[in-house]
């Protein structure tokens, strides 16, 4: 026994992250060793001290100072090596390619909403104490504008900026070239977003999100060179680990780090809905192996019989059709699930849905309030034995601890603001249940997420925007059906979906399990039960990890895609012609019968080559010779992933060049017309309907002088006359005019000013918010940005490298300060901007409070003229000040630092100065303790004195002052 302690004590001493982490402390300067051991003690709190093999892996090579790529499986702890990434680029020792007086800046690029939320939350909570120098944690999310919340990067402040692709290439465009220089390290999460997703149409109409992180991606290493470190992470890269690999690192003959550890069980099996409501689970892989006695037969996996009571009727769903019928065992087995096991643990169950989350919403709701509202009357089991005492689990009581019960309330809060009392989505909350889709509000996705975080709540109804990527603490993860519409998902998706199972620090093993029908003769059911068992063959197999798709650029692909589609136009084959319309063919100068799907094409690779061109022209501050562009975008597609995927091949090589040269001498000449192309972050034919009309737009937001002093209703007025000029391009166009009955003005003016509108019914509030999404948020704030970014580019007319834009000019735009504002406005849903920076900040979390808090700043500038009310550096300075004690406020801190005592032994011959303690209560005493359990000293509790104090404070003892010394333990 002992020979035993002794080997797991030797395990945990050198797998702990203090020892591992010794080669890394090296790297760091002073600050950087501060904020190493915060973070270290943070992981300690939240019982996460241990570094894994996969994380062991990923610190060595941190340690080597290389731009690399890191695969391996979900929960594997890939972001503990990202935050290790970031605090080794903040706080570098010796890092000879930045200026002293430049603060650096770590970007991590994230793919959805969803997972820069999550990853902005895990991040605060690391960085938000270092306080010299201070760090800043900005989380930019959704749409490709520019707007306040951005404006704060050009603090001189060490940054880490959290944002999709979509949001880190507005900024390269409207902040410039002085934005990149601070760029000391790139993260890329989920790096095989890259890959080619087989949507031709999307790639033509310059719509696909792949093509457009390839071109951020190659842009910056371009830019950047070797200057700053670029880190791809993946779970799953379907066969393309090596070349993601090569192309990160420039380096053709590079591997992949890999490694198939996870940090929990994975536990992969079927919910098989029996008849009479009854249920049994089987298991059929645990990490992928096979559970199975005999392969030839599906029941020969190990099963759990009756794993819960039977279900109770839902007649108003069994008449459905199959999907409908199967989810009262959802939601049955999702509460039972969730509810406490025998020694009172609760454990996290996603529901992950592909499709019509609305329609789980209104039938889980129907359930609980109706259907099963009185389970536990006998009648309701009339027709089934031995069921007269099945009760509803209870799966939710509202937290009792001070923090975790306000953030609930906020969060219920922000719900009842944002989605009113009668939704859905309240109803639900207030139960304990939370509904997450990718059309939320950014604060309400922001307070769910908290939630689920916090385990307050243990029962999630979510679509994959919240599977893609998010690291929550999920043990179990119930999937009710294979397909989206008539399509089946691929096995790679399946494969991310269970991968959301188990976490560390939560539990030892997590499971997905799919939800089955008894077999019948109904096409439905046996389809799904065969590409189930399709799915755990392929998983065994390893092919959802080891595929063998090749690499797929898409670069590369609309390459291919414009010479298809040329062949199809001219029905010819013939190379020399291909050329020649290459090197001539002008979109702008074509009336819109005349375009083709191969000219639209290749207006979408003259976006990005016309973005390459006119950064190189900015960074190398002058027009470049026929050679010098020749060889500048050589070493542009030598960055790219198309090289790498194309495995060189010289062919695509010459059509990006050519076409790239033909650009700057045939097509767009004047230097002045790419810049201003460029900055409408539009492909050029859309960019060009956007200038024809820029002018006209500006004339509009010049209106908006004194919107400080306007009603109610002039203020919608003003911003919904915008709105509409920005809309008529076609670019921008809504997807639709109106809903039912309602008109999108009258949509927005619900939107922007809630109190004084008619709501939605509890039913279409949903599909408001997902048009509000799709329309404003996204497309309205992309046309407002494209605008913005014209108008500083304004401000600095005839120069080639741009300068820094800060706050201090956007009067040099010629616009009111609400222009800038707009964006906020729309994004958080109020007419006022105070109230918008006030939620955005996350100091207040509805619209009115917000609103109510605006008009104590309106008393202190009452006095300005109505623009200079509206100033963004005002309102910022105010905020800071007025809210800055309330953030202090803590109860914890009311304990004193010197801490009176009385000695207990005699120190007179020792020669160490302090000695570390631990507090014990005892009655009216706290008596101090060393760590071998001696007591040193004794005095009374103080005033206020609190048991929680143990968990955050160090406490030591100086023997000759007779005083017990206190510091936050983080």
């Amino acid at each position: 026994m002992a020979k035993l302690c002794a080997e797991v004590t030797a395990t945990y001493k050198n797998s702990a992250m203090r020892t591992v982490l010794q080669d890394f402390l090296a790297s760091l300067d002073k600050w950087g060793k501060i904020a190493l051991e915060r973070y270290i003690r943070i992981n300690y709190d939240e019982k996460r001290v241990l570094i894994w093999p996969s994380q062991r892996r990923g610190i060595e090579r941190l340690v080597q100072g290389n731009s690399f790529a890191l695969c391996t499986p979900t929960g594997s702890g890939k972001t503990t090596v990202a935050k290790l990434a970031i605090i080794q680029s903040l706080f570098n020792q010796a890092n000879p390619n930045f200026d002293e007086k430049i603060a650096p800046l770590a970007i991590y690029l994230v793919s959805s909403r969803a997972l820069a939320v999550e990853v902005e939350i895990k991040f605060n909570r690391v960085f938000r104490r270092i306080h010299k120098p201070n760090v800043q944690v900005t989380g930019l999310y959704g749409g490709t504008d520019w707007g306040p919340t951005d404006a704060w990067l050009t603090t001189e402040e060490p940054t880490v900026l959290i944002c999709t692709y979509e949001k880190a290439e507005a900024l390269i465009r409207f902040l410039g070239v002085p934005f990149l220089y601070r760029v000391s390290l790139i993260i890329v999460d989920e790096a095989h977003s890259v890959q080619f997703n087989g949507q031709s149409d999307q790639l033509q109409q310059s719509e696909s999100r792949s093509l457009r992180l390839e071109s951020l991606i190659n842009r910056l290493l371009t830019h950047l060179e070797r200057k700053s470190r670029v880190i791809a992470l993946s779970a799953v890269a379907a066969g393309a680990e090596d070349t993601i690999a090569q192309w990160i690192t420039g380096h053709p003959e590079v591997q992949v780090t890999q490694i198939h550890y996870r940090s929990t069980r994975q536990l992969v099996g079927r919910l098989e809905c029996l008849p009479h409501r009854e249920f049994q689970i089987y298991y059929d892989l645990l990490d992928n192996a096979s559970l199975q006695f005999e392969d030839s037969d599906h029941k020969g996996s190990p099963f759990v019989p009756k794993p819960f009571p039977a279900c109770p009727p839902a007649p108003n769903l069994e008449e459905d059709g199959i999907e409908k019928q199967l989810r009262p065992y959802l939601f049955w087995a999702a509460m039972h699930l969730a509810a406490p096991d025998d020694q009172g643990q609760q454990r996290a169950v996603l529901i992950s849905v592909t499709q019509g989350i609305w329609g789980y919403a209104k039938d889980l709701l129907q359930l609980i309030e109706e259907t099963w509202n009185n389970i536990e009357e006998p009648t309701l089991f009339k027709e089934l034995s031995n069921k007269e005492n099945i009760e509803k689990p209870t799966f939710f009581k509202e937290p009792t601890d001070k923090n975790k019960l306000n953030l609930w309330r906020k969060c219920l809060q922000a719900c009842k603001d944002y989605y009113s009392e009668r939704s859905r989505e309240y109803r639900l909350l207030q139960k304990g249940i939370v509904v997450h889709h990718g059309k939320m509000p950014g604060l309400m996705a922001r307070l769910l997420i908290e939630v689920i975080q916090e385990r307050i709540v243990h029962l999630v109804l979510a679509t994959s925007t919240l599977s893609e990527g998010v690291n929550l603490p999920f043990e179990t993860v119930l999937i009710p059906t294979l397909r989206r519409g008539q399509k089946n998902i691929s096995v790679q998706e399946f494969n991310n979906l269970i991968g959301r199972t188990g976490r560390p620090g939560f539990g030892t093993e997590g499971r997905g399990l799919v939800l089955l029908h008894p077999q019948s003769s109904e096409w439905n059911i046996n389809n799904s039960r065969d590409l189930y068992f399709k799915f755990i063959k392929e998983l065994k197999e390893r092919k959802a990890i080891t595929d063998d798709t090749n690499a797929k650029s898409p670069l590369a692909e609309l390459l291919i895609l414009i010479k298809e589609k040329w062949q199809e136009l001219t029905k010819s084959t013939d190379e020399n012609e291909f050329m020649m319309w290459l090197e001539t063919t002008a979109p702008l100068t074509l009336e819109e019968q005349e375009i083709s799907p191969a000219v639209e094409s290749l207006d979408t690779l003259d976006s990005i080559l016309l973005s390459n061109l006119v950064e190189i022209e900015q960074i190398s501050n002058s027009i470049l010779t026929s050679d010098e562009l020749e060889d500048a975008l050589r070493r542009v597609w030598q960055k790219s992933y198309a090289y790498y995927a194309t495995q060189q091949e010289i062919k695509w090589e010459n059509i990006f060049i050519r076409r790239g040269k033909s650009l700057n001498t045939n097509i767009y000449p004047n230097f002045t017309e790419r810049k201003r192309l460029y900055h409408t972050n539009l492909p050029p034919r859309a960019g060009k309907q956007l200038l024809n009309k820029y002018q006209d737009i500006v004339n509009l937001l010049k209106q908006g002088e004194e919107y400080a002093l306007y009603d109610d209703d002039k203020k919608f007025e003003y911003i919904s006359t915008v709105v509409n000029s920005i809309k008529e391009l076609p670019k921008f166009n809504f997807s639709k005019e109106e809903i039912g009955k309602s008109s999108w003005k009258q949509i927005l003016r619900w939107w922007l000013n809630p109190s004084k509108s008619k709501w939605p019914s509890e039913t279409k509030v949903s599909d408001w918010h997902q048009y509000i999404s799709q329309n404003l948020i996204y497309r309205f704030n992309w046309g407002l940005g494209s605008v913005i970014a014209l108008a500083m580019d304004d401000a600095h007319k005839d120069i080639i490298i741009p300068l820094s834009f800060s706050l201090d000019d956007w009067p040099q735009t010629g616009l009111p300060w609400i222009v800038f504002w707009l964006k906020e406005l729309i994004t958080w849903g109020t007419l006022e901007p105070v109230a918008a920076y006030l939620l955005a900040k996350g100091i207040k979390f509805t619209r009115a409070d917000a609103q109510t808090a605006a008009q104590e700043y309106y008393k202190q500038v009452q006095a300005q003229p109505p623009n200079e009310q509206l100033d963004a550096r005002t309102i910022r300075n105010w905020t800071i000040d007025f809210y800055k004690d309330k953030k202090i406020a803590n109860d914890f801190k009311k304990l004193s630092k010197d801490i009176k005592v009385e000695l207990l032994r005699d120190f007179s011959k020792t020669t160490k100065q302090f000695f570390r303690v631990i507090p014990i209560e005892k009655d009216n005493k706290v008596c101090w303790l060393d760590p071998g359990g001696f007591p040193l000293a004794i005095c009374d509790k103080t005033n206020g004195w609190d048991s929680n104090y143990l968990n955050i404070f160090d406490f030591k003892l100086d023997p000759i002052k007779k005083l017990v010394l206190t510091e936050s333990y983080i």
